[in-house]
């Protein structure tokens, strides 16, 4: 079994020059004893104990790439993580949302009966790995009836493509699903033979899935709600005033923007957005 400690200082360096120049993620500023351990536990994983062998194997394998990827940025993947989020997202900011498609429908007159000005909600889940924070979003709104009331979209995105294979498919352990209450998994799920839950139809129609880099990607549109967690951490100062620069440009006026626990978007762009629940990283565009 291979020691972290074997693993030499240049391997590394290579390493995370791979992972930058394939998926645009700098883990320069990381710790490279962190590192060490992440990249020794994949190669045991894989039975290697030679660094050009897996280095070899991280070329031929793009399953193996993604792996490692997860295994240096996901911890954790479950539904409603941080379940205190989501509650202030089912009970405030999505009502909230509503009413003022209600207000803007009323305030339109005769323009509201046509069509034009039929107020829609567009949800951005940015670096949705797996597939269980967009899917998270859609059970709130389906619990909510707001797809019944307004036209309701998530697009959900991220680099790894083999995280979004997971995603699209929808099937999840049981480990992932401890955060949601006997009837959540009876309406959104159903139990498969070997034991896995698979999401139903219903949470499905509501999420495009997309490969699309955060920082150098397409224009997606734009948004009522951008929620970006634990993705920024991983990036250079550089890199994520770029990325909350184009979740800026990105959000309508009064939309809202959610990140991780431990991310505070750079002080040039706090000014333009007010606090809505600081504790829960969730802001409003006021400019």
């Amino acid at each position: 079994m291979l020691n972290p400690s074997d693993i030499a200082p240049n391997f590394i360096e290579l390493v995370i020059g791979e992972l930058k120049k394939r998926y645009g993620v700098d883990f320069i500023g990381y710790n490279r004893n962190f590192l060490r351990r992440r990249i020794a536990s994949r190669m045991n994983r894989n039975n290697i104990t030679s660094p050009i062998q897996y280095y070899t194997l991280l070329g031929n394998d793009a399953r193996e790439f993604s792996q490692l990827l997860q295994n240096l940025t996901i911890n954790t993947t479950e539904f409603m993580r941080n379940p205190e989020v989501f509650l202030r997202l089912e009970r405030k900011i999505f009502p909230a949302m509503v009413k003022n498609g209600d207000n803007s429908r009323e305030k339109s007159g005769k323009n509201a009966k046509s069509g034009e000005s039929k107020k829609k909600i567009s949800i951005w889940s940015a670096g949705c790995s797996c597939g269980q924070e967009p899917y998270s979003l859609a059970m709130i709104l389906l619990k909510l009836k707001i797809p019944h009331q307004i036209m309701t979209t998530i697009y959900a995105t991220d680099i790894d493509e083999v995280a979004l294979k997971i995603a699209r498919e929808g099937k999840y352990d049981e480990a992932s699903l401890k955060n949601l209450s006997p009837l959540d998994r009876k309406i959104f799920f159903t139990k498969t033979n070997n034991g896995f839950f698979k999401v139903n139809r219903d949470l499905k129609s509501l999420i495009t899935f997309k490969r699309h880099d955060v920082i150098d990607g397409a224009p997606l549109g734009t948004f009522d709600m951008i929620i970006c967690r634990n993705v920024s951490i991983y990036f250079t100062r550089e890199l994520q005033k770029r990325m909350y620069r184009r979740f800026f440009d990105d959000l309508r006026e009064g939309g809202y923007l959610i990140t991780g626990k431990t991310e505070i978007p750079p002080t040039r762009f706090m000014k333009k957005f007010e606090d809505v629940d600081f504790e829960n990283r969730i802001y409003r565009k006021v400019e």
